[in-house]
């Protein structure tokens, strides 16, 4: 099933994936806040060593790839009520061509290695996400895919997207619809900072096999009081986190958005690679 093995699930896990089948009636939400303040500052320090743009999203991305790694549960999906846990960790994210209204989108798939550290995330993104942008609109994959189908017959189109549903229920929906699809990746990241944008929760889909969105919100200030009651301005960014709540439990859940927390606090481990373990 698209690159995944079968998992054992608990009872209750059985119970669930049966009574509730759509993804979007599944879903668990968190909106928090993350403490940039130390990562932000091993940036800049990064920044001026290498004179590259390292900037907070690249972290991110990062973070996302290390905690599929170290955290299995959450690169799982459910699929025609069966319990599925991917062999690869793939980010997803959208960038604006233009900022302007009428400006495409472009859909950038990054597939994780155990090599990965944040040095070859940006080596890896970063160019795509500038040659993206220099170009007027979709030229190739699956948003080419998606612009020829607009063109098919209004009549035709309703039966052949309930087609493609029931080849993406059963597991056979061709390459052409899964490869850079971001509905088929481990997670979707959105950037609404890079917007002026709070953090917000953000729907699933029941189309494909995305069972994790997460949004990085503004940055700011916040005052935090430390345990002797003194009181510091710390650098934070709004964060959610949505998944479907019958691929892992709640305790589960939590430990996963702590890791996030924890890895952002000691920046210095995104120069490892993903195969040496964070032990946080």
């Amino acid at each position: 099933m698209y690159g995944a093995k079968l998992v054992k699930r608990t009872a209750m896990q059985q119970v669930i994936s049966h009574l509730w089948k759509k993804r979007t009636e599944c879903e668990v939400c968190i909106v928090d806040t993350v403490d940039v303040t130390k990562l932000r500052e091993w940036l800049r320090n990064k920044r001026r060593e290498t004179g590259k743009n390292y900037t907070l999203f690249h972290a991110f991305l990062t973070i996302a790839l290390r905690l599929l790694k170290e955290r299995g549960g959450m690169n799982r999906f459910v699929q025609d009520c069966a319990l599925y846990e991917r062999e690869e960790q793939t980010v997803s994210f959208v960038i604006k061509r233009q900022y302007r209204d009428d400006a495409e989108e472009a859909l950038i798939t990054l597939t994780g290695t155990p090599y990965d550290t944040i040095d070859t995330v940006f080596a890896r993104t970063d160019p795509v996400i500038q040659e993206e942008k220099s170009k007027e609109r979709a030229l190739d994959g699956v948003e080419d895919l998606m612009e020829k189908l607009t063109h098919m017959p209004f009549f035709l189109k309703k039966p052949f997207a309930s087609f493609v549903l029931f080849l993406d229920r059963k597991g056979l929906c061709p390459k052409a619809f899964i490869k850079d699809n971001p509905y088929y990746s481990s997670v979707i990241i959105s950037n609404l900072g890079s917007i002026g944008c709070k953090a917000i929760y953000h729907h699933l889909s029941n189309f494909g096999t995305n069972s994790l969105v997460m949004t990085i919100g503004t940055l700011h200030k916040e005052e935090h009081i430390l345990a002797r009651g003194e009181k510091v301005l710390r650098d934070v960014v709004d964060f959610s986190i949505i998944t479907d709540e019958r691929i892992v439990d709640g305790f589960y859940f939590v430990k996963s958005l702590k890791l996030i927390k924890k890895l952002a606090a000691h920046p210095e481990i995104l120069d490892r690679p993903l195969s040496e373990p964070s032990n946080l």
